[in-house]
């Protein structure tokens, strides 16, 4: 077998078993100090549940990557373990104490949206750039002028995209594990052992704390919410795989066309649902920091789906994008492959209204709730 396979499996097996080790404790720390999610008028569980699962993805990323990069130098192509690393590693770390001093003691909105501006700022700091729209609306290469500032405003965009589609069981996990899945082959087959073995250590945190989140039981204190430190820190390590993907960087990767459509359809449901919410709240000069129930998993649940039924409908839709954009980007421009995307939102909102109005006899738009 394949050296780079042993050491695939080896981090998925390896940050698997540190979840399944640290979540039992962070379980019985919540149950010992009450940290728990209370529900309220806008959550959708009706028990005190845990919300610290997230402590356990840096853990187990670190643990398990530490472990086996050293064996994979001799074939890690692209990696060089310079500044670069230990400044995405301070915006990482900075993140996830962020997401669990607002787990515990409770952060402003307006707060973490000005630290992760600093964390965005660490992927230009550290060469990690988009810098090439690859035609997208006839646009190629960026100067600096503009691609610092874009690549900060994506990774900000993608880091609330992530925390803001956090909203049922399962949802934020299954959604960033099969992006952790989609990024693991591409990957692989662009020739980076190393951050391929960083996606393959990824799936395995995410399966241990979906063990606990989507299998777990309230009453017996074994469900567990990821909380902020979760999604944060979810939301910071798919952007780092996502700029990484659509850089245009020779000396790491060939010149693909496609590359920068690729990594936004790997997250387009968490992109559009949040672009869309945020749009509503401008439109209805709502406060732009203010949670609410108009993401799509609410709209699911109010046109009569179950939190789990309304999971397994989100994630056929997150997968019907990437098959979708994946076989039309090999015949069409990448703007039109968006448009398309944007045009099938649109439908699936107004399907989802029809049923809502259906379900309820209370009329719903696609902005949101009348």
């Amino acid at each position: 077998m394949n050296l780079n396979v042993v050491l695939y499996i080896a981090a998925i097996v390896i940050s698997m078993i540190v979840g399944l080790v640290v979540i039992p404790q962070v379980l019985r720390l919540c149950k010992k100090r009450g940290l728990y999610d209370l529900p309220n008028e806008r959550k959708v569980h009706s028990n005190a549940i845990p919300r610290l699962g997230g402590v356990s993805f840096v853990p187990a990323l670190v643990i398990s990557v530490g472990c086996l990069i050293g064996l994979m130098n001799p074939l890690a192509q692209g990696f060089r373990f310079d500044t670069w690393v230990v400044l995405l590693l301070c915006g990482l770390m900075i993140m996830y104490l962020i997401g669990l001093a607002d787990d515990l003691v409770g952060i402003s909105a307006q707060g973490k949206f000005l630290v992760q501006i600093l964390c965005g700022v660490a992927f230009p700091l550290s060469g990690l750039v988009i810098n090439n729209l690859y035609g997208f609306c006839g646009i190629y290469e960026l100067s600096a002028w503009i691609s610092w500032p874009l690549t900060v405003f994506v990774a900000v965009f993608t880091m609330n995209a992530v925390n803001l589609i956090d909203g049922i069981d399962g949802l934020a996990g299954c959604i960033s594990l099969l992006a952790a899945i989609i990024f693991c082959f591409l990957f692989i087959h662009a020739d980076l052992p190393v951050y391929a073995l960083c996606s393959f250590a990824l799936v395995g945190a995410l399966l241990a704390f979906l063990r606990f989140n989507l299998g777990g039981d309230a009453s017996k204190n074994t469900k567990i919410f990821m909380g902020d430190t979760g999604s944060l820190t979810l939301g910071y390590i798919l952007t780092f795989f996502c700029i990484r993907y659509a850089m245009d960087d020779t000396e790491v990767m060939p010149y693909r066309e496609n590359s920068l459509l690729v990594a936004f359809s790997i997250l387009a449901v968490p992109a559009m649902d949040v672009l869309r919410v945020v749009l509503l709240r401008l439109r209805t000069h709502a406060p732009l920091f203010k949670p609410d129930k108009n993401h799509i998993h609410h709209k699911f649940m109010r046109a009569g789906c179950s939190p789990k039924f309304a999971l397994l409908q989100i994630m056929s839709i997150a997968l019907g994008f990437c098959v979708l954009n994946f076989c039309l980007m090999r015949i069409i421009p990448s703007s039109l492959v968006v448009l398309i995307d944007v045009i099938c939102w649109v439908v699936l909102h107004l399907f989802l209204d029809y049923r809502i109005q259906k379900a309820t006899g209370q009329p719903n738009t696609f902005w949101g709730k009348k």
